[in-house]
């Protein structure tokens, strides 16, 4: 694990080389994944950590100097994920067709991680207070968006001005904010919201 973008600063921790510390490494981080998942994001803290992992306060604090360094390792897992899953969906974009097949399997990808992993919500909520997480997130959405904006380029897609890179950031806050609104709704709302902004984009890219 390193840091996806120098905005991440130190607070994203590196994967540890050795294996037992790797271990430990992931045993602390699959506990914060449950225990955000059992109490949220706002009441993690890192004395449950230890409870929950047998991890003495040294080493926690040797691999996370504070809560705020798992949650931001826990983002950058996840948004690394999101990263494979929208360059594997845009890779083979040549046409305005395959953009949109791309852009619908991004959004139905993203649907299923999120509620596969309903602590990615969490985390998202987590950087609306914190400036130092909502940097990973700025940093993210900027990897994210300038590999959309290659795709539509390549599809001769790039937004009345010629401002792929502009457009492609707009629909990749959009993917994600109807997404997160989907997730916390009941299963038949949340279809439905999925559906409807499938047909906005259709409509989207052929104004553009």
């Amino acid at each position: 694990m390193t840091q996806s973008d120098p905005a991440a600063g130190t607070i994203v921790r590196r994967m540890p080389v050795q294996k037992r510390s790797r271990e430990r490494f992931e045993l602390i981080l699959d506990a914060a994944v449950a225990l955000i998942s059992e109490k949220g994001v706002d009441q993690l803290k890192m004395n449950d950590i230890v409870e929950r992992t047998g991890v003495k306060h040294g080493s926690l604090y040797q691999y996370f100097p504070e809560k705020r360094a798992v949650i931001a390792t826990l983002l950058d897992v996840y948004n690394r994920q999101g990263h494979d899953c929208v360059r594997l969906a845009l890779e083979p974009v040549k046409t305005e067709a395959d953009l949109l097949r791309a852009l619908t399997r991004i959004l139905d990808e993203y649907f299923e991680m999120f509620s596969t992993h309903p602590v990615m919500g969490d985390l998202i909520g987590a950087t609306r207070a914190d400036p130092e997480l909502q940097k990973l997130e700025e940093a993210d959405i900027r990897i994210l968006s300038g590999i959309l904006a290659d795709a539509m380029r390549r599809a001769g897609v790039a937004g009345r001005n010629g401002s792929a890179d502009t457009t492609a950031m707009m629909l990749m806050d959009l993917i994600a904010a109807v997404v997160c609104r989907a997730v916390c709704q009941p299963q038949e709302e949340a279809e439905q919201t999925v559906s409807q902004f499938k047909q906005l984009l259709a409509g989207g890219l052929a104004n553009l």
